[in-house]
C-alpha cells in the first residue's frame, strides 16, 4: 500500500481507490446509465425501490432481488424456481398421477394399471399405449391413442386363410416372417383381414389422425429400421408398395396404408406418408391418394368404438 493510501489520500475512482482497491459506499458507479441497482465497480447493491431493477418474474437479474410478486408458481407451484419462495405443501396429482395439475411438475411410472391395463384406478386417465394379442395367430401387436382413436402401432402381419397377400421385398429379399414389416395385401383381402373388434380406417379416420397427431413420424428409418413404440408415438415400417406385375416399389422409403374408402372404379384411398430422410426435424408429410385395388399395400388397423 502506497504511502498516500496509509495517510487516507486514496485515489478514488468512483467508491474503489485506484492504488490500494479500497471500497467506500459512496460515489457508486450504478448500471443502467447511473440508474439501475448494482455497481459496476465494486458490485455493491442498492436498497430495495433505490434503482432500477430489472426483473425477470420475481428476481433482478442484475443484483439478485427478489420481490414479492410474479413468482414462477407455474413451473413449481411447490416452491418458486426463481427466489425458493414456498407455496403449495405438495403438488396435485388428483387429476393426473403423472402431472401436476398446477403447474409443469411431471413423474414417471405412478399409474395404476393393475385393475385396468388402458384405465389407471387411481385418477382414471386413459392409457396413451399398450398392446393387444389377435388370437387368430397370437402375434402381439403395440397400439397407441390419438385423441379418440385407438390405432395399431406397427404393419398387420396375419396371413389369412384366403384372399392376396405377399411378404415385403427388403432389397431382393424376401421375409417368411414379417413381425416388424407386416404383410401388403390388397384391397379385397385388407377389407376382410382384420380381427374382431378392430376394422380397416375410412378416409375420415385416416385424415383425424393427421389432423390431431402434429407429431407424425415414421421414425424407424432412423433407428435402423427397428420399430419404436417406448415415447407412445406411431413408427411404424416403411414398406412401400406391390404393383400387380409384382414390382415392389418404395421399400424402406414411403409407407402406404390402405383405407376402407373407395375413389373410383378398381381404386381405394391410401394414405401415403413420406418421411423427411434427411432431416428429422422436417417430421413426416401425409396424404391421401388412390391406388388400384390389385395393389399390395401395408395395413393398419382402427379399433371400434
Amino acid at each position: 500500500m502506497s504511502l498516500r493510501c496509509l495517510l487516507g489520500m486514496h485515489p478514488w475512482g468512483g467508491c474503489k481507490c485506484y492504488s490500494c482497491g479500497a471500497v467506500r459506499d459512496k460515489n457508486h458507479w450504478w448500471n443502467n446509465d447511473n440508474r439501475g441497482c448494482k455497481c459496476t465497480v465494486c458490485g455493491a447493491v442498492r436498497p430495495r425501490y433505490q434503482g432500477i431493477h430489472t426483473y425477470r418474474g420475481c428476481s433482478c437479474i442484475v443484483c439478485g432481488d427478489n420481490r414479492d410478486e410474479h413468482h414462477a408458481w407455474h413451473l413449481d407451484c411447490t416452491k418458486c424456481p426463481g427466489c425458493g419462495k414456498k407455496g403449495y405443501d405438495q403438488h396435485d396429482w388428483s387429476h393426473d398421477c403423472e402431472k401436476c395439475s398446477r403447474c409443469a411438475v411431471t413423474r414417471h411410472k405412478q399409474h395404476d394399471w393393475s385393475q385396468d391395463p388402458e384405465k389407471c384406478a387411481v385418477c382414471g386417465k386413459q392409457a396413451e399405449s399398450g398392446t393387444f394379442i389377435d388370437n387368430r395367430d397370437g402375434h402381439r401387436y403395440n397400439w397407441i391413442r390419438i385423441r379418440d382413436h385407438v390405432i395399431m402401432a406397427e404393419n398387420l402381419a396375419f396371413k389369412p386363410v384366403t384372399g392376396n397377400y405377399w411378404a415385403v421385398d427388403d432389397n431382393k429379399r424376401s421375409f417368411d416372417t414379417n413381425a416388424a414389416y407386416g404383410y401388403q395385401y390388397d384391397w379385397e383381402t385388407a377389407m376382410q383381414v382384420a380381427p374382431e373388434g378392430w376394422h380397416l380406417p375410412s378416409r375420415q379416420e385416416w385424415d383425424a389422425v393427421f389432423r390431431e397427431y402434429e407429431e407424425f413420424v415414421m421414425g424407424t428409418f432412423y433407428k435402423e429400421n427397428k420399430p419404436l413404440h417406448e415415447d407412445g408415438r406411431w413408427y411404424s415400417m416403411m414398406a412401400g408398395w406391390r404393383d400387380n406385375r409384382g414390382n415392389y416399389i418404395d421399400s424402406l422409403h414411403d409407407c402406404y396404408l390402405w383405407s376402407s374408402t373407395e375413389s373410383r372404379e378398381g381404386f381405394s384411398l391410401a394414405a401415403k406418408i413420406y418421411p423427411a430422410f434427411l432431416d428429422e426435424s422436417l417430421g413426416a408429410r401425409s396424404g391421401m391418394i388412390g391406388i388400384e385395388k390389385s395393389y399390395g399395400l401395408s395395413v393398419v388397423l382402427f379399433r371400434d368404438h
